[in-house]
């Protein structure tokens, strides 16, 4: 099943890139999609944040093995969040629902932080120039069955995984505002003001 992992292929249109991971025979498409932005127009400060996601995928039977996480390839330190979409919306109505057919992804919810009002989860800490996020989650099982083959109904099944990330800095009505706070910590209520503040000017 393994060997049926096709290579990463990178498609950039910009600041976007698509990679897409077939896995299991084609039958479950795991694609991610990462956006990286340069923080140079108005009230952000003139430099550029580029990051891509990592992971290694492995199939062990009933459990999908997947560490996604963001790499900070550089120049400027930044803050990151990620957006998980499921389809088709009747295999997304059983993620994590409790019952006996979930599907169960192990979310890391102390490292990252999910905001229900925008769909994205926030990494809760500052990621440094060569430096990466936790994984947002781990594993997925309720897919494969044991012998690592798809259940039934999942041969449209996709998880999409969207990244964004922007500089720690951004001022803001002539004010200074900074992801970390005086003794260099992160500082979530100043964090979700940067990412107001660039979804304000990304919707311009």
């Amino acid at each position: 099943m393994l060997n049926n992992i096709l290579k990463n292929r990178k498609l950039k249109y910009g600041l976007v890139s698509l990679l897409a991971v077939v896995l299991i025979g084609g039958a479950v498409t795991l694609a991610y999609l990462s956006k990286s932005t340069e923080a140079a127009t108005n009230n952000f400060a003139p430099g550029e944040v580029t990051t891509e996601i990592e992971e290694k995928p492995e199939v062990a039977g009933s459990t999908i093995k997947k560490d996604p996480a963001v790499k900070n390839i550089g120049p400027s330190a930044c803050i990151v969040r990620m957006r998980v979409t499921i389809s088709p919306g009747s295999i997304a109505e059983r993620v994590n629902n409790k019952q006996e057919n979930e599907i169960k992804i192990n979310f890391d919810e102390k490292a990252w932080k999910y905001n229900e009002a925008d769909g994205f989860w926030y990494y809760q800490a500052v990621v440094p120039v060569d430096g990466r996020t936790t994984a947002l989650f781990d594993e997925i099982t309720g897919i494969t069955d044991q012998a690592g083959k798809p259940l039934k109904d999942f041969e449209d099944f996709q998880i999409t995984l969207y990244q964004e990330a922007v500089q720690t800095e951004v001022t803001i009505n002539g004010k200074p505002v900074k992801a970390t706070d005086a003794t260099g910590n992160y500082n979530s209520e100043n964090a979700m003001r940067i990412w107001a503040e660039f979804d304000k000017k990304d919707n311009q």
